[in-house]
């Protein structure tokens, strides 16, 4: 089952991992227009129903700004990939899901929410503007790829079938094990150096260091194939380096992205959304 509506062939765009666009040979109208028939489905449950109004606000926004900025269309088009598979695990979008389930579809769609306040600042800032400044856009890319792979990996080891034993009293049945994705939020920042005194002793300016924004989603109960998954992001500033890190205790899985946000104060918070 899928949520991909049959339509005009169109050529496919790269997605935001470099990988073979995922849903080649659909057209953006054919897209909306399946969005949009969710969005007014009164079957749909409103978690799910959430996610697809924030992807189509994505959706909207980025035909205007991919006129300037490369990176906007292939953020609408991994917004769509969660989506559909989200729409696959919940059954067409109908439920029952799991409130680990909801939990996920809650952090995506609240990073939907600042991928669309970006893309309406772009449009505020104008083609001159950001010609002269980095995109901000770009660091959405690796959150969102995360994102995907967590829902990747959960739709795919949904439920592991155990035989139990039988026993005189009891018929033999079968044990189910559901995937759980755990996802939490994570942001803060590192004070910097203070500014310098003035030429008569004065006081030094507040000092300011890098902040930074996290997701890490935890699998547990994967399927055998990717027990072995490790991914890690981490980016302070313009300096980019990779920490691997993998956890294998009882079949666990995590994935952790950190990306920068902007220069500022110290300040953080943490906790499951």
């Amino acid at each position: 089952m899928s949520l991909r509506p049959r339509g005009p062939h169109k050529a496919p765009v790269p997605s935001v991992a470099n990988s073979p666009a995922p849903f080649e040979g659909l057209s953006s109208d054919a897209i909306r227009t399946s969005l949009n028939n969710l969005k007014n489905s009164p079957d749909v449950f409103p978690p799910f129903k959430s996610a697809v109004s924030a992807v189509l606000a994505v959706w909207d926004l980025a035909d205007h700004v991919s006129e300037y900025d490369e990176h906007a269309e292939g953020l609408a088009r991994r917004a769509f990939d969660i989506l559909d598979i989200i729409f696959n695990v919940s059954g067409g979008g109908v439920g029952p899901v799991s409130v680990a389930m909801l939990d996920a579809i809650r952090t995506f769609v609240g990073l939907l929410h600042e991928i669309s306040a970006a893309m309406e600042e772009e449009l505020e800032l104008g083609r001159l503007h950001l010609q002269t400044r980095e995109s901000q856009l770009a660091q959405f890319g690796v959150r969102l790829d995360v994102i995907f792979e967590g829902f990747k990996i959960g739709s795919a080891g949904s439920v592991e079938e155990q035989p139990v034993p039988a026993t005189a009293r009891r018929a033999s049945i079968l044990r189910t094990i559901p995937t759980v994705i755990r996802m939490s939020h994570v942001s803060g920042g590192i004070g910097g150096s203070g500014g310098r005194g003035g030429r008569e002793g004065g006081t030094g300016g507040l000092g300011s260091g890098p902040r930074f924004q996290a997701e890490t989603i935890m699998i547990q109960n994967c399927s055998p194939e990717h027990e072995r998954l490790e991914q890690s992001f981490i980016r302070l500033d313009t300096e980019l380096r990779v920490l691997h890190t993998e956890v294998r205790v009882l079949r666990t899985v995590v994935l952790f992205g950190l990306s920068p946000v902007s220069r500022g104060y110290p300040s953080g918070c943490a906790g499951a959304l």
